[in-house]
């Protein structure tokens, strides 16, 4: 329908209404009687007209008899003022009108009844009639009540034709029991605004009536008042919802309830108790009347209670027949996928899922056979194998392509298995294999030998190369281990024990072994749970310059008291605390400590000493570690140029660039930085002179034969003068004699640090020795 012609039959709508509603209030009744027809033929005219463009025929008998409804309603207001205006007599004595005026009643309550029929195609028709029978007689029940209830002698008087009333009234009371129907019932049902429009017309045209069935019997009709144009609203609402529908392309068909639902008997019960409490606020509590509303809504809901049972039983035997025949052709072929699944369920379950070797639950069967049918002469040689860094492939390319790559080294591990080892995967990176036969330790290490070197050719994969290595463990059955637990244990202690000696290496199982890795364990988990402020105390070692012999600093040494084993010397607990982790919390614990002290002696000695802490690579690379120096200083009050961080020469060399720009952010802060054990690594000065740098400590290997190697001397020499030269300071560690101290003092040294100049000492042992103060 075109919008401009929709348009205009709105307003021509909206026109007759209003027209009609002032001469209702302000207008003499000729007029009233003139327009009220005028406004319900345009309404008919709407109505049949939108019939015949509306493409859905479920829903185009509703608006036909809604159209009816508005014509027979014209056609008796015609009548009604042809009575008034031209006959002069009362048109409310007419049993012709009575009879036309219930034409649009029985119009509109056959629409709606349709409408709930379109809304309830899968209700059972028991329900139905039930739900009808119930809203029926309970507004029935309550319009007695309501209005016969003192009139009950007056009924008795009333004539024949009187009693069409209560058709009125019956027609009204089916269209209010459809709609309370509907409302209840609907599951989620939202209808279009077209739709709703006409449900509404509905509603308001049965209320209007009951009311105008109430003022007739009382005998206080007044015609061309508001209760007719009320009906003039709602006999036209249709005709509206019927254009809006024409204009909206994309309205929502009627979709009917698919279930009877114990939730929707519910709500309809709560619908019918409305009566009850309607009658008690408009006539007073009497509990006979109650009662007998009451039982009509207990009635009802107990009747569909058994209604939505049997629909429920009659679905499930439904749906069970249905499951029963599905099954029935299913066995067959479910039979024969069954064998086909047990044959993939058995590889499945004693293979991984990537490399396709056996998996640990098989491994540990076949180890336990291997031991059971072992002859006297044979051992087992269980090698436990995991890949160095493996992680690092994941986390950066993948684990798509790390599976590639795993895929890759089991397919070479499979070329390289002539010895029908047992071959499975443990999970992750790791590996084990078992062979069994006589075998002597050369033709285990000679087989090691060959699959680390089968395994460390170079893979491709799509774009990248990787240089895979690994750690093997070995241990030997009957000879280390008499069970397959203790088999295995021991082939993971080995090959943690290869891991710690560097890549591409394997060990043998041994008691010696064993207890190193069990003190490794042992301190990680004393390192994890340690409380560093009762277990872990700073040392501090003199540095003095050269030749004045003037106290310059001290370097913190940190010492490990644990309260169960008893003192742990660094050099074997910081790589622990470095692989695990907790290095950073330590280190930051140590730089505080010593930042902590030197502010302390500084200030109580009036001094400007400086101390040097060794920082940890991990420390140093952490994200958060500049930060925390700043604040550190911060809150300690220490100042930045009492701090000299010492790093390592092997850390500093590992990435130019990213070291250079770290160390220029620290030098920024104002502390000193210092390059440790330098001589030992790889780097030279030149290849230093990029980093922002104040010091270099000389290593203590390369002072030790300085009084004897003229070699070494001349090394020692060319390191401080280079450093001289590119304003660098240098300081010599491990002196012990004075003929190193009259080398280095010859050699332009800036300062020396050594058990010569003094032992590390602890806080109050140091103030005492060297700051004065008493012990």
């Amino acid at each position: 329908m075109p919008k401009k012609t929709n348009l205009f039959l709105q307003l021509l709508l909206v026109l007759a209404f209003t027209v009609y509603m002032i001469t209702v209030f302000w207008g003499p009744s000729f007029w009233s009687c003139i327009f009220s027809p005028l406004g319900t033929y345009l309404g008919a005219f709407v109505l049949f007209y939108a019939y015949r463009k509306m493409e859905n025929t479920d829903i185009k008998i509703p608006w036909l008899l809604a159209g009816f409804a508005c014509l027979t309603w014209a056609v008796s207001d015609t009548f009604w003022a042809y009575d008034a205006l031209i006959r002069q007599v009362d048109p409310e004595e007419s049993i012709l009108l009575m009879y036309l005026y219930l034409l649009p009643n029985f119009s509109l309550a056959l629409a709606a009844g349709l409408l709930l029929g379109l809304y309830s195609k899968a209700l059972y028709r028991v329900q139905l009639l039930l739900d009808i029978m119930a809203t029926s007689a309970m507004g029935l029940a309550i319009i007695w009540i309501i209005l016969f209830r003192n009139e009950f002698e007056s009924l008795l008087k009333m004539n024949a034709e009187n009693w069409i009333m209560f058709i009125y009234a019956l027609c009204d009371m089916f269209i209010l029991g459809c709609l309370v129907i509907w409302f209840s019932a609907r599951e989620g049902v939202r209808p279009s605004m077209a739709m709703r429009l006409f449900i509404a017309g509905l509603l308001l045209y049965a209320l209007a009536d009951l009311y105008y069935t109430y003022q007739y019997f009382y005998d206080i009709y007044d015609p061309n008042t508001l209760l007719d144009a009320i009906y003039l609203f709602a006999l036209l609402l249709p005709a509206s919802g019927a254009l809006l529908k024409l204009y909206l392309t994309k309205d929502r068909t009627i979709l009917p309830i698919q279930e009877i639902s114990i939730k929707g008997n519910n709500r309809k019960g709560v619908v019918l108790l409305l009566g009850p409490v309607l009658v008690i606020l408009l006539t007073g509590f009497r509990w006979q009347e109650v009662l007998f509303l009451v039982s009509i809504v207990f009635i009802h809901q107990i009747i569909s209670s058994y209604i939505a049972n049997a629909r429920i039983n009659e679905q499930l035997l439904a749906h069970e027949k249905k499951m029963n025949l599905l099954l029935e052709e299913q066995i067959a072929m479910r039979t024969k996928e069954l064998i086909a699944i047990n044959r993939e369920l058995e590889i499945v379950s004693n293979h991984d899922s990537v490399t396709s070797f056996y998996n640990r639950r098989y491994f540990m069967q076949s180890i336990d056979f291997m031991m059971k049918e072992a002859g006297p002469e044979d051992i087992i040689v269980l090698f436990f194998i995991d890949l160095d860094r493996f992680k690092s492939i994941n986390d950066a390319f993948g684990h798509d392509v790390g599976d590639q790559v795993l895929i890759e080294v089991a397919n070479r591990m499979r070329s390289w298995n002539v010895y029908d080892a047992t071959m499975a995967r443990l999970g992750g990176d790791e590996f084990v294999f078992a062979i069994r036969g006589k075998y002597q330790p050369q033709d285990v290490s000679r087989l090691t030998q060959a699959l680390i070197r089968h395994c460390s050719e170079p893979i491709a994969i799509a774009s990248y190369q990787f240089q895979i290595t690994m750690s093997v463990g070995i241990t030997v059955y009957p000879t280390d281990a008499q069970d397959r637990s203790t088999l295995m244990k021991n082939a993971d202690i080995a090959m943690y024990y290869a891991k710690s000696q560097g890549c591409n290496q394997y060990a043998f199982y041994s008691a010696m072994i064993s207890e190193q890795v069990n003190r490794k364990t042992e301190l990680e988990m004393l390192l994890r749970n340690a409380d560093y402020d009762r277990e872990f105390e700073l040392h501090f070692q003199p540095q003095y310059s050269i030749p004045d012999r003037e106290l310059t600093g001290f370097e913190a040494l940190l010492h490990w008291n644990n309260p169960t084993i008893g003192p742990v010397p660094a050099i074997e607990f910081i790589p622990i605390a470095e692989e695990i982790g907790c290095i950073i919390t330590l280190g930051d614990w140590v730089l505080r400590e010593a930042a902590q002290k030197i502010k302390f002696w500084n200030e109580q000695f009036g001094r400007q000493l400086r101390m040097s802490v060794n920082i940890s690579p991990r420390q140093l690379v952490s994200s958060h570690f500049i930060e925390y120096l700043q604040r550190l200083i911060l809150e300690v009050g220490v100042l930045p140029e009492w701090l000299d961080l010492e790093i390592v020469e092997s850390v500093a060399i590992q990435n130019e660039s990213a070291m250079a720009d770290i160390l220029f952010n620290l030098s920024g802060i104002g502390v000193s930085l210092s390059i440790d054990e330098f001589g030992l690594g790889y780097s030279s000065l030149i290849n230093l002179k990029r980093f922002a740098i104040d010091r270099l400590k000389i290593a203590k290997p390369l002072i030790e034969n300085i009084a004897k190697s003229e070699r070494d001397c001349q090394i020692i020499k060319a390191v401080i003068q280079m450093a001289k030269a590119m304003g660098i300071q240098s300081i010599a560690e491990g002196v012990e004699s004075e003929a190193q101290m009259k080398i280095l003092n010859s050699f332009e040294c800036n300062e020396a640090q050594g058990f010569l100049l003094g032992h590390p000492l602890n806080a109050d042992q140091l103030a005492a020795a060297y700051l004065g103060q008493p012990a």
